[in-house]
């Protein structure tokens, strides 16, 4: 006698533990992306933000060029999350050029001064000298020949 049997359709246990993992894993691909895309999201934002404040600062400078204190730091009237700092930076060829390199930076305020700014902008602003200083650098040109014309 010859014994058939016949196997009802469906899944098996490893069939659906093997669908489980991998529906599992798709789920927390997603999750990390979307994790990951709304930090990015957050810094893009932040940035921009940094980016109109020192506009704004940079506006009001050059409007009352006074205002620009080297060295000087404090909130962002606008957005008081962020903070501005203002300072002199070596650089030997602007020095040569008789210009001086002052660097604006837009730091998050919960961050803290010692991190990263998000944004800084490098200006090139001239040297102030005393007058009697630019007196004794020009040279003295008493003589006012004519040139000579050569007729030949």
């Amino acid at each position: 006698m010859s014994c058939s049997r016949s196997y009802p359709a469906g899944l098996t246990l490893i069939e659906v533990l093997a669908a489980t993992v991998i529906l599992g894993v798709l789920l927390v691909s997603v999750v990390l992306a979307k994790a990951r895309y709304t930090r990015q999201a957050t810094v893009a934002d932040r940035q921009l933000a940094a980016i109109q404040a020192a506009d704004d600062l940079l506006a009001e400078w050059w409007s009352a060029p006074s205002a620009l204190a080297a060295d000087a730091q404090g909130k962002v009237a606008a957005d008081p999350s962020l903070l501005w700092r203002v300072q002199t930076v070596p650089n030997e060829t602007a020095d040569e050029l008789a210009v001086r390199t002052v660097r604006l930076e837009i730091l998050d305020a919960h961050s803290g001064a010692d991190e990263q700014p998000l944004v800084f902008v490098d200006l090139l602003l001239p040297v102030e000298q005393h007058e009697s200083e630019d007196a004794d650098l020009l040279p003295a040109d008493d003589s006012q020949e004519e040139p000579e014309v050569d007729d030949g």
